[in-house]
């Protein structure tokens, strides 16, 4: 896609270009910004500055926590939301409180990427796939084995 930038932009147009990139980068650094963003909200709360500003600043501060914080929540949770209501899934809508966690999670493996990719740059934390009982009886692959830096499925 960003291999040939002037291509993209002929085809999609210099907007629509710029929307697909900021979407990605997007998803790139909002879990690696998330934790920041996390304890400078947290700070601001305990110490009432969010919920009764002082100064000027303090009231901007605020206003940008207070909508960071319901548009963030209204951005993990309706899509969801949506999705269990069109699917006819309502059962599953118990799990929604769930999501800021996942998203916590998906936090910490974006640092443990970053890191990963500063020490070792070569190393693939790949995920095992086969290894529950279900799978094996399935007849998936359940042992790996190391092929060059690489793990790989084998049977």
């Amino acid at each position: 896609m960003t291999r040939q930038p002037s291509r993209l932009v002929r085809q999609l147009g210099l907007w629509r270009t710029s929307v697909c990139l900021l979407t990605l980068g997007a998803g790139v650094l909002g879990p690696l910004l998330g934790p920041a963003l996390t304890v400078f909200v947290v700070v601001d709360l305990l110490n009432g500055e969010v919920l009764s500003p002082r100064t000027p600043l303090a009231i901007a501060m605020s206003t940008l926590w207070s909508c960071s914080i319901v548009l963030c929540c209204a951005s993990i949770l309706w899509p969801a939301w949506l999705g269990i209501c069109r699917r006819g899934l309502h059962a599953e809508a118990k799990y929604l409180p769930m999501l800021p966690v996942y998203y916590a999670l998906m936090m910490v493996a974006a640092w443990q990427g970053l890191f990963e990719l500063a020490r070792k740059p070569y190393h693939w934390s790949k995920t095992r796939h086969g290894m529950a009982r279900s799978s094996r009886r399935r007849g998936m692959p359940g042992n790996m084995q190391r092929y060059g830096r690489f793990e790989i499925g084998t049977g």
